[in-house]
């Protein structure tokens, strides 16, 4: 499943805030996104459609939540990531990244202790 980066918005808000009505969704995405209130409405029909959000009736209101959680869109799209640019090969877009200067020193050293600890506790 392809989360688009509209998506993405949208339960990034759903995620912080819980279940928010459209017209509060449009509110925070007011200053970020020049989207119109039927713009939101469209795109949360379209998440519906795909089973990433669902709703409750309150009212006149329509409560959105995200029925899938942070962790599992950003399992997906790392996957997304590696296999379309990188033919799934990890080492390849790490070696890519430090060539390209995309890492700090200090994130090296981190991704170097990582890595260190994976490999002792596969020799144990």
């Amino acid at each position: 499943m392809n989360i688009t980066d509209s998506e993405q918005k949208i339960l990034s808000i759903l995620w912080e805030e819980g279940s928010l009505s459209t017209m509060e969704i449009y509110k925070k995405l007011e200053g970020e996104t020049n989207w119109s209130k039927q713009a939101v409405i469209s795109f949360l029909r379209r998440m519906e459609t795909k089973g990433i959000v669902k709703y409750v009736e309150k009212g006149r209101a329509k409560l959105y939540s995200a029925t899938i959680t942070k962790d599992v869109v950003a399992k997906k799209q790392r996957g997304f990531l590696l296999n379309t640019f990188y033919q799934g090969k990890i080492g390849l877009m790490i070696s890519e990244m430090v060539s390209e200067k995309s890492l700090s020193d200090g994130e090296l050293k981190e991704l170097h202790e990582i890595l260190d600890n994976l490999y002792k506790e596969g020799k144990e």
